[in-house]
């Protein structure tokens, strides 16, 4: 097919990538753009594209009249750009300039230029720096930042101009690891790789559990020789490397219901989002749900009946919880009523969906085994319900912490806390000794005549017990004072006196067989026969 009008001729095009040396001229990409075919020897093919910096026609962009049809076709009016940045210069028509893409061009020929006759940085260079650097600061100070940045970059393009079928990226971690990531077209490539003596056993087992279980593999760089890539020769040159070859993959959806296996209730919740890993032999899903909160992941065998035999449910990323007022904690009532559903014996549904597809469904029933996993978050979960609604009975702000410790007695306490702030009259334990209470007999009472008990009734009596305080993620809460009530009891009096020659009244309450003791907040629940003077209220027992 013959040029188009206003195309470029053959030589402005060789001499728009001699300029900028093959690079792409657009800021911050500088790609090499051609390369040699590898195994044939004398054929080349480029990824870059001589782009017009003002159109060669009326309807493209940037079009300018006052030029001449030469000036058009002239390298005066074209850039050097790789594939990518020469479509979106010519898609989107207002975005770029013409002075702008001439400031470009410009820049790219000054890069060109200032590389002649110099070698570019190795990455060793780079990580050499950083490792001096975090040391000193724990991050790489601004601006010699950027400068690494370049360093870095400078690398990546020098190693990726040893095989362009690769795109070449890295980034560094704190501990001054250098991680390099290598992408690749659709289009086969072939690379012959030996893998060398002890590492042969190894390999074959790590790539045998990648097949059947999608498990990512980890060998040492010594261990593979490669031929028929300049790239991966130069990488596995250097000692100390890390091969890493990902697992099997896949964006997954796990629908999440709980039914209740007597009655058949259904309850429906918010699905989990997450990543689905997969061999011939098992696929392993992990994800979550709930803004992160809560975390799903499971291993199901492949085969019929689908079966579940490691299933974890989890509270996860509480950090997001961290320092908020307890009174706002997103999502903790759902997910704390998945926990106890769970712990109660309901069976969970799950369903996998992959774009949109049913890839499988099943039940999952949890043995006492697994759900010893989620019994501490279940405490952990419920502790924090019951913090919340104890700091709005009492009109206290609390804030979440994750580093919180409780005991099982403590959380006891609280449930019994919120029951008497909610208004309830709680039967408790009692001791069958008597109680007793001693009183001093006032001054102006020379006389102490012991009182009769008329037919020596049983009657009830409330006595006082100050409240004592409330632990809430670390916040102290003065409790207000306990009514405790005794039914069925019968007062003996008598006198003791001191050594000093005080006497004294004691006061002896026998129970009957039939007695009970009661704890409550409100006055409500007094014996109707029974006043605050009479009695022993507002004492202490």
């Amino acid at each position: 097919m013959g040029r188009r009008k206003g195309d470029f001729n053959e030589e402005v095009k060789h001499t728009l990538f001699r300029e900028v040396n093959g690079h792409c001229a657009a800021p911050g990409c500088d790609k090499f753009t051609s390369a040699g075919k590898a195994g044939q020897p004398g054929k080349a093919y480029s990824t870059g594209r001589a782009a017009h910096i003002c159109a060669a026609s009326k309807k493209g962009p940037r079009y300018d009249p006052n030029l001449s049809e030469p000036e058009r076709k002239s390298s005066a009016n074209g850039i050097w750009l790789c594939g990518h940045h020469a479509d979106e210069i010519d898609a989107d028509k207002g975005r770029f300039s013409a002075p702008e893409l001439r400031e470009w061009k410009q820049e790219a020929i000054e890069r060109a230029r200032s590389r002649i006759d110099t070698k570019p940085y190795r990455y060793q260079d780079a990580i050499d720096l950083v490792r001096q650097l975090l040391p000193i600061a724990g991050h790489v100070p601004r601006p010699l930042s950027g400068a690494v940045h370049d360093l870095i970059r400078t690398e990546d393009m020098a190693l990726q101009a040893l095989d362009p079928r690769f795109i070449v990226e890295s980034e560094f971690r704190r501990e001054g690891q250098r991680v390099i990531y290598l992408s690749a077209a659709d289009e086969p490539i072939d690379i012959n790789m030996t893998i060398t003596g002890s590492h042969v056993l190894e390999f074959w087992e790590q790539h045998q559990r990648r097949e059947d279980h999608g498990i990512a593999m980890s060998l040492p760089t010594d261990a593979f020789r490669f031929d028929g890539s300049p790239l991966f020769a130069e990488l596995f040159s250097v000692p100390g490397g890390t091969l890493c070859v990902g697992p099997k993959t896949r964006k997954a959806l796990n629908t999440f219901e709980l039914h209740q296996p007597t009655t058949g209730e259904v309850k429906r919740y918010e699905p989990f989002m997450g990543t689905l890993q997969y061999g011939q032999q098992s696929v392993t899903f992990e994800g979550s749900a709930c803004d992160g909160i809560f975390k799903l992941s499971y291993q199901c065998l492949r085969g019929s009946p689908v079966t579940f035999p490691q299933v974890t449910l989890a509270i996860h990323h509480v950090e997001l919880w961290e320092g908020r007022p307890i009174a706002h904690l997103p999502y903790l009532a759902c997910v704390l009523e998945i926990f106890t559903l769970v712990a109660a014996g309901w069976r969970l549904h799950t369903a996998l969906m992959i774009e949109g597809k049913n890839a499988f469904s099943g039940d999952v029933i949890f043995n006492l085994q697994q759900k010893a996993f989620f019994e501490t978050d279940l405490h952990f979960l419920e502790y924090t319900s019951l913090c919340q609604q104890l700091a709005k009975r009492c009109g206290i702000e609390v804030h979440f912490m994750s580093t919180i410790t409780f005991t099982l007695r403590q959380l006891d306490e609280m449930r019994t806390v919120l029951r008497l702030f909610a208004g309830a009259k709680l039967e408790c334990g009692q001791h069958n000794a008597p109680v007793g209470l001693e009183h001093p007999i006032p001054q102006d009472i020379i006389l102490f005549e012991q009182p009769k008990k008329a037919d020596d009734v049983p009657e009830s009596i409330v006595c006082t017990r100050r409240g004592g305080t409330l632990d809430l993620f670390g916040k102290k809460h003065q409790l207000p004072d306990t009514y405790i009530e005794l039914t069925s009891v019968r007062m003996r009096y008598s006198t003791v006196t001191s050594g000093n020659g005080r006497s004294r009244v004691r006061v002896v309450f026998e129970r009957a067989p039939d007695c009970r003791c009661f704890a409550y907040y409100e006055r409500r629940h007094w014996p109707p026969h029974l006043v605050p003077e009479r009695g022993f209220a507002d004492d202490a027992s």
